[in-house]
């Protein structure tokens, strides 16, 4: 159940879940005035002509099958741009846009109930009564029709955008930082000891580790009476019968190691849930693409550069834990991934660029001064220092190795930190 939950939380899996709901209702909606019409006397309200209601229905009918096809012409075209502007991991992101996926939803839920009211119009089923109250509801239809063009149009200005999709890969980013913040061991509070007597886990299937059921994981453990202490984290690649877990259980307890591997949730592909790193892997990706040769778009790359810094120094409130897994305990996430995964393969493809070189080792110095943790500002600290060694090698020209190496020195030999 756990891992059906997952699947259909991707965006991708359920683009017709919003569609289908919004059918349902305008069917429901479109004969709600027959039915209410059998509650209700049959002089209550004004008598209005079928006739009126029909070209009204018409309007919606043809108007909104030609926009729900544009739309999703639209949505497809959006998707490919996020996938050859920015990066083909950013596309799930493109696909969970609300203001997409409800727009798409209305048009059809309209186009649905404009067909279904006509039908049932054109059979007689509706008196007096309920033909005022299906001419009511199409109103509203027609008004929620009209609203929601309007915001689409907007939406339609930045959907699929390079800056719409940095946008969203930051907030993806932003997100997975701040729950690790806040729960750096993922709420496994338990302290492992006695390791030398546990029995290791293997991991079933070769793929990419993106979920742990920790609530799953954490009552197998207290029904079974065994402490577990995990050796991998969500966002790493796993292979077939290499060690992911070592189990301690009390001497008389017998767990099946098929059972603990199915808390463990491996894909193809990594996932922004539980893997504060991927949203730092895929930004850098952004980076790279702008700086290979055939795109040459250095601004991007700053851009990118600043919201990886401006990610990794933020300050995050410590809050209250809602879950307390104390039979459980993770393995710590080396924080020098973040610098490595984000900032290491943009050094290596703007090497020898001297404008990305000198602004790469500022955001360093950033990060070196106002890291949250001594870890990361020594990973800054080391990283400048590989980009430096890198560029010296890549410039031909002497004034652009002095440069860098200014640069570098007057943002760490003078920094007090």
């Amino acid at each position: 159940m756990y891992a059906f939950l997952l699947w259909l939380k991707k965006p991708s899996n359920t683009l017709w879940v919003t569609p289908t709901i919004g059918a349902v209702l305008a069917v429901i909606m479109a004969l709600a005035s027959y039915w209410a019409s059998f509650w209700l006397p049959a002089d209550i309200f004004p008598n209005i002509e079928a006739d009126t209601i029909q070209d009204l229905l018409s309007i919606i009918s043809s108007s909104m099958l030609a926009v729900s096809t544009f739309s999703l012409s639209i949505m497809v075209s959006a998707f490919a741009s996020a996938s050859g502007g920015a990066t083909p991991r950013a596309t799930e992101l493109i696909m969970a846009d609300n203001g997409t996926r409800t727009a798409i939803a209305s048009f059809i839920s309209a186009f649905i109930y404009a067909v279904i009211a006509k039908i049932a119009l054109s059979m007689g089923i509706y008196g007096s009564s309920g033909r005022f109250l299906l001419f009511i509801s199409t109103l509203i239809v027609l008004a929620y029709v009209i609203t929601t063009l309007i915001r689409w149009v907007h939406t339609l200005s930045g959907l699929g955008r390079l800056q719409n999709t940095l946008d969203k890969i930051r907030q993806a980013a932003e997100k997975g930082m701040h729950e690790y913040r806040q729960a750096p061991d993922m709420n496994a509070t338990w302290r492992a000891a006695g390791l030398e007597r546990a029995q290791p886990i293997y991991a079933e299937q070769n793929g990419y580790l993106t979920n742990i059921n920790f609530k799953g994981l954490q009552a197998c453990a207290e029904e079974n009476e065994f402490h577990i202490h995990i050796t991998v984290r969500p966002g790493e690649l796993l292979v077939k019968n290499e060690p992911i877990a070592l189990l301690l259980p009390k001497q008389t307890t017998t767990v099946s190691t098929e059972k603990i591997n199915g808390f463990f949730i491996t894909q193809r592909q990594r996932s922004f849930d539980q893997d504060p790193r991927f949203g730092f892997s895929v930004l850098s990706e952004v980076a790279q693409r702008a700086m290979s040769p055939a795109v040459n778009d250095p601004g991007t790359a700053f851009a990118v550069l600043m919201l990886i810094s401006e990610l990794l120094i933020e300050q995050v409130p410590e809050s209250e834990r809602k879950d307390n897994f104390d039979r459980i305990s993770i393995v710590a996430l080396d924080e020098e991934k973040f610098i490595t995964d984000a900032i290491r393969p943009i050094a290596r493809d703007s090497a020898g660029n001297i404008e990305v070189s000198i602004w790469l080792q500022r955001m360093l110095a950033t990060i070196y001064q106002h890291a949250p943790t001594q870890a990361l500002s020594q990973a800054a600290k080391d990283e400048a220092a590989y980009s430096l060694k890198r560029n010296l090698n890549a410039f031909d020209f002497d004034e652009d190795a002095k440069a860098i190496q200014e640069a570098h020195q007057r943002y760490f030999n003078t920094s007090a930190h």
